[in-house]
């Protein structure tokens, strides 16, 4: 199964398959050759690098991948902001990330009803199928925080911030 390594590996590992790190342009060459059987692509994505031609099903309702961005200053070049054009930044910074946020997660849904509107079949996990993969995720997230913690970052610092500012806007 190809996943983009890191977290997504270890989970991949954890649900009995066998992470293989391929980069998201070589994922259709590996999938139409057999060297991979499957992809962790957000949606939208697999219309992107052509996979919805090769892919017969897929699951939905079940976050396995999606799309990172960042806006990143330096340190140095933030400080020798003014306070006011800091306020600014952050504000502006949080009102683009929630509607990119959700203006993802409608194409994410679109990208879905597209597919199967060209055949693809729908995997829905059942409970216990959702319990399988909510049990690997928090495996999976609590190896992330370890390594993270090991090598003297605050990883389950980092994590339980993240699952924090997640509850307060769903």
């Amino acid at each position: 199964m190809r996943s983009s390594g890191g977290a997504m590996a270890f989970t991949v590992k954890e649900l009995g398959m066998i992470p293989v790190s391929v980069s998201a342009p070589e994922t259709y060459e590996s999938m139409s050759r057999g060297t991979i059987d499957g992809a962790i692509f957000p949606a939208q994505s697999a219309f992107d690098y052509g996979l919805t031609e090769l892919i017969k099903s897929g699951t939905v309702k079940k976050h396995f991948a999606g799309v990172v961005l960042t806006y990143s200053i330096s340190k140095a070049a933030w400080n020798k902001l003014d306070a006011e054009t800091q306020k600014i930044l952050l504000d502006v910074g949080k009102k683009i990330s929630t509607t990119s946020c959700v203006g993802f997660d409608e194409a994410e849904k679109k990208a879905i009803v597209r597919m199967e509107e060209q055949g693809m079949k729908p995997i829905r996990f059942d409970d216990a199928g959702n319990k399988v993969v909510d049990e690997a995720f928090e495996k999976s997230s609590q190896y992330w925080a370890k390594a993270l913690d090991e090598r003297g970052k605050p990883g389950s610092e980092t994590l339980a911030a993240m699952r924090k500012a997640v509850s307060a806007v769903k």
